[in-house]
């Protein structure tokens, strides 16, 4: 975004230059760069999306095996306890899981934000 504002303001000067290959490879790269790191951050997202969404079914499911390993066969009356009780377990890991993703994809804004207040004025 600097480099595009210093290009537009100095309009003159580019074409006075001949410069506009030279500003257009530059402003290219730059875009090239940005693409690339904003490809990584929302790859990463979608991993951490991806974690945190499965983890509350996965925690109720291993849950389930893990008590039904443990004491053997159940009567119908524990499992469909067990599974109320892991259903409000789930609802809370839910809860959880999406605020965290939600914190995570906050980063980059107050991270521009940051840099905007501190740009001289």
């Amino acid at each position: 975004v600097t480099a595009l504002r210093e290009v537009l303001f100095g309009i003159r000067v580019v074409k006075c230059y001949a410069w506009e290959e030279a500003m257009e490879e530059r402003i290219s790269n730059l875009r090239a760069q940005e693409i690339e790191s904003l490809s990584r951050f929302y790859h990463g997202l979608g991993v951490l999306y991806g974690v945190f969404m499965s983890f509350p079914r996965l925690l109720v499911w291993s849950g389930l095996w893990g008590f039904s390993a443990i004491y053997g066969h159940q009567d119908i009356v524990t499992i469909f306890t067990c599974m109320v009780i892991l259903g409000s377990l789930r609802g809370s890991c839910e809860l959880f899981a999406s605020s965290l993703s939600r914190v995570v994809s906050w980063s980059p804004t107050i991270k521009r934000v940051e840099n905007y207040l501190k740009q001289a004025e």
